[in-house]
């Protein structure tokens, strides 16, 4: 990754290429409920198929609203408890400016993408700890309103060939490793990402209030990352970190609700003999189970 990750442009001054955080998010599911959707728009009675359309878009929505409500919470304070002087206030709040966050669907997916720079054209980490709590409160509130999603954070390279639409190296990677690597309801973290934070955890030189405030909201990103039993990591959806801040954003506490539709899931396949995703699940309720005791 080049030095600071800033924007290089293509030969077309309207193309932006650079670094990018980005999210792909999968609603699981979706196929049986297309299928309904399909043969009931042949009934001349439309009362039901309206009504299953209007669940699909409420079930969009909510994915969508999870994320952009988690990702707009402040997560770490500025070091030290004494008065900033307006320099050090105009650092850090060039820090916490940094262009928001693009959400656009595919399908029965949700992508959300930002580019890695602040408003003054220097990197910046702070979209990375909104990418974690996005995908967190994303997660967390799907389960609890029985809505299995899966998907995958990471950090590279991407272009904008046209406004709103990104694509790239780092749309590729997110994609696998939701597609391939994920394979149950989890945010699976990719090395580009793991690689991003470790450059500003290794920045020991710095002795700004910016350097060490950013820093310092490397280390807690990195608090915000477990490795799961398979050994790949993980956004770590479910610890008392990530609780204080649903706490913070009024949020409720829904991992109790996420965990009973996880058991009930679980039993489901077992019934259907589908071995695999019984036992999917049942990892995914043995971390619940982990997280649920934590203060």
């Amino acid at each position: 990754m080049p030095n600071g990750a800033n924007f290089c442009m293509s030969d077309s001054a309207e193309i932006k290429a650079g670094y990018y955080v980005l999210a792909w998010i999968d609603i699981l599911g979706q196929q049986g409920i297309l299928n309904r959707i399909e043969r009931l728009a042949n009934v001349t009675d439309q009362v039901e198929c309206r009504s299953e359309v209007n669940r699909v878009c409420k079930i969009l929505n909510m994915v969508r609203d999870g994320f952009r409500t988690m990702s707009e919470i402040r997560c770490v304070n500025p070091p030290g408890n004494r008065e900033l002087t307006d320099d050090e206030k105009e650092q850090l709040g060039r820090i916490n400016n940094f262009e928001q966050r693009t959400i656009q669907g595919f399908g029965d997916s949700v992508i959300a993408y930002s580019p890695l720079i602040d408003n003054s054209g220097s990197r910046t980490i702070k979209p990375v700890s909104a990418f974690l709590h996005g995908c967190a409160g994303m997660l967390v509130t799907a389960l609890s309103e029985k809505i299995p999603i899966r998907g995958a954070v990471d950090v590279g390279f991407g272009f904008d060939c046209f406004e709103g639409e990104i694509y790239g190296p780092v749309v590729a990677s997110a994609h696998r490793l939701e597609n391939k690597v994920a394979q149950y309801p989890r945010i699976v973290v990719g090395d580009g990402l793991l690689r991003y934070l470790a450059r500003f955890n290794g920045n020991g030189s710095g002795s700004s209030l910016a350097d060490r405030y950013a820093k310092s909201l490397a280390e807690y990103c990195g608090t915000l990352i477990a490795t799961d039993i398979d050994g790949v990591p993980m956004v770590d959806f479910a610890n008392s970190d990530f609780r204080q801040v649903y706490a913070r954003a009024s949020q409720p506490d829904n991992l109790s609700l996420a965990r009973i539709f996880v058991e009930h899931e679980r039993a489901e396949f077992i019934k259907r003999g589908d071995q695999k995703l019984a036992l999917r699940y049942a990892l995914l309720a043995e971390y619940l189970d982990s997280r649920i005791g934590q203060t």
